[in-house]
């Protein structure tokens, strides 16, 4: 797949078997940027011009007319859009607020993470997103503009149309269903828009509010994978869920 800067839509609600995903699908509209503005500012990452084509598994490439990625997406109160250097030091402090909870699961999640640390975050994102191999997003609230977490399609695997979806909420943020809007809306744009098949949702074995999300989306629990992710240098189980289209 050479996929360039994509951005995100909307999944479906829980327990809904008898419509199809796409009835709970929410429309976007274009808004202003959400930054720092306590930070100077900073030259933007080049991005690839518009029309972005998208090839997909052995199909015939095919070309997709998206918004620009530079510019945010909005549903449900949120805003999505991919991450910039100006958000480094709203991101540093996200961050390092959550290590009792986030940091559980996540190593890059710790005390010292600072904002050289979020500036190399958001370049190698843009890197994975020019390339076609990830897309992630922060996660900031349409009216305040305030960070409130991030959340991705990443691991892709464009033989099978298979990607990985992943999502975090700063622990003052928690609690709020905030992460279920965010994944609803990535798991939509990944079927609707980048025409995968299938998407998967990994959570270590404990991580109890991240399965929850996964069971809200209507995930469907497949098993309980032994050693299926690394978590400070160990390998832990991991529960592996899957949305279909």
């Amino acid at each position: 797949m050479a996929c360039r800067d994509v951005l995100t839509h909307d999944a479906h609600a829980p327990g809904d078997t008898a419509a199809s995903f796409f009835d709970d699908f929410g429309d976007f509209s274009l808004g202003g940027q959400a930054v720092d503005s306590s930070l100077p500012p900073t030259e933007p990452v080049p991005l690839a011009p518009a029309p972005w084509q998208f090839e997909m598994g052995d199909t015939a490439s095919r070309r997709i007319d998206t918004h620009d990625p530079t510019q945010p997406l909005r549903f449900d109160g949120m805003v999505l859009r991919p991450w910039t250097r100006n958000d480094a030091r709203s991101m540093a402090e996200a961050v390092r607020e959550s290590v009792a909870t986030v940091g559980r699961w996540m190593d890059w999640c710790h005390p010292g993470f600072g904002v050289r640390d979020a500036i190399d975050w958001a370049d190698a994102c843009a890197d994975s997103l020019a390339q076609g191999k990830a897309c992630e997003f922060g996660l900031f609230d349409e009216r305040s503009g305030r960070l409130v977490g991030g959340a991705g399609l990443n691991q892709f695997n464009t033989s099978h149309r298979v990607c990985n979806l992943s999502y975090w909420v700063r622990q003052s943020a928690q609690g709020q269903g905030i992460a279920t809007r965010a994944a609803r809306s990535l798991a939509g744009y990944g079927f609707s828009v980048l025409g995968f098949q299938r998407i998967e949702i990994v959570v270590a074995e404990g991580n109890e509010p991240s399965l929850a999300v996964a069971l809200k989306l209507g995930a469907q629990f497949e098993c309980l994978a032994r050693n299926r992710l690394m978590i400070r240098g160990k390998p832990v189980s991991a529960w592996v869920q899957s949305l279909l289209p």
